[in-house]
């Protein structure tokens, strides 16, 4: 994404709003779902911290990817759906 002083683009704002979509979905299979943390965290190969950190709702500094990987290794499979904003795309 872009730094502080650089508005937001259209495409930061898709991207932004994809990992709000995947962070919800993992929150929720979080409530959901009784997980073995431990054993989630080694076959989506992250920490047991930043499965707490996301599990609380904060992906920072953590990839779409790895995102993504949660979902796999809880059992889940991510779906994306494209469609267009508006006509004033390239």
């Amino acid at each position: 994404m872009t730094s502080n002083s650089t508005p937001f683009t259209q495409s930061d704002s898709a991207e932004l709003a994809f990992r709000v979509e995947l962070l919800s979905a993992l929150v929720t299979v979080f409530q959901m779902n009784d997980l073995d943390l431990p054993v989630l965290a080694k076959h989506a190969r992250l920490s047991e911290s930043d499965l707490k950190r996301i599990q609380e709702g904060n992906s920072e500094g953590i990839s779409t990817d790895s995102l993504i990987r949660i979902l796999g290794a809880a059992g889940y499979l991510t779906k994306l759906t494209v469609s267009r904003i508006d006509q004033n795309g390239i």
